[in-house]
């Protein structure tokens, strides 16, 4: 036995454990130390989405644009994960944001970039208007051929000058106005044909003079229907 042990040396012990192993069919482990198993040690897919406990892989983690839009099933990042200003508008696709996948009141008055919106068709008419009631852009007279006021938009006044020569006056200035005036008849009657001319009337901006004449340019009184527009 002395002679026996004079000749063991560490490698003889451990060369013979290692077949003692092999034909016994045990298998040895090594301990491994810490961080001695790296990501080059890995090999591909060896670590699975199911081995990964929750929350184990935080942001701070994760290399920049390492998880990209492709790589996200369905759903899987929801609302309530989100940062406040984390998704930036140069960050959303062309049509990633439709109408069908915002929540009712959702966009309220004050997130709506007013420089975004584009005229609607109401406010188109309304700065048209310029602010002003419908009696200040269309004003009307209808007049007898006596020069009485049948109706008319308020504020107006009409008055006989002299055989088919009429004044109408109205609530404001018309010299910056368009005038149009055609002979007329009450209760549905079809009036005589005539001639019907008008024009800023002297000594104010805000009456019209109406002229009315017959079929053959003879002036005659005759009761017409005159239309301004501002």
């Amino acid at each position: 036995m002395k002679q026996i042990r004079k000749r063991l040396t560490y490698a003889n012990v451990m060369s013979s454990l290692a077949v003692f192993f092999v034909l016994g069919g045990g298998v040895a482990f090594a301990a491994l130390g810490k961080n001695t198993v790296g990501t080059p040690q890995l090999k591909k897919n060896a670590v699975k989405t199911n081995k990964i406990g929750r929350n184990v892989v935080k942001v701070g983690k994760l290399a920049p644009e390492a998880v990209r839009a492709g790589k996200l099933a369905k759903n899987a990042v929801p609302t309530n994960r989100l940062r406040d200003d984390a998704v930036a508008t140069a960050k959303l696709g062309g049509d990633a944001v439709t109408t069908e996948k915002i929540a009712p009141d959702a966009v309220t008055g004050d997130k709506v970039k007013e420089s975004s919106l584009s005229e609607v068709p109401s406010a188109a008419n309304a700065q048209k208007l310029g602010g002003k009631s419908v009696n200040d852009v269309a004003m009307w007279a209808f007049v007898s051929n006596n020069g009485t006021l049948t109706r008319s938009s308020g504020g107006v006044t009409s008055e006989q000058l002299g055989t088919g020569s009429y004044k109408v006056t109205f609530p404001r200035a018309v010299n910056t106005c368009a005038y149009n005036a055609t002979n007329a008849a009450n209760d549905n009657v079809v009036p005589e044909t005539g001639q019907v001319a008008v024009a800023l009337a002297t000594g104010g901006t805000n009456a019209v003079r109406v002229e009315t004449d017959n079929s053959e340019g003879a002036a005659t009184n005759d009761q017409f229907m005159l239309v301004v527009t501002c």
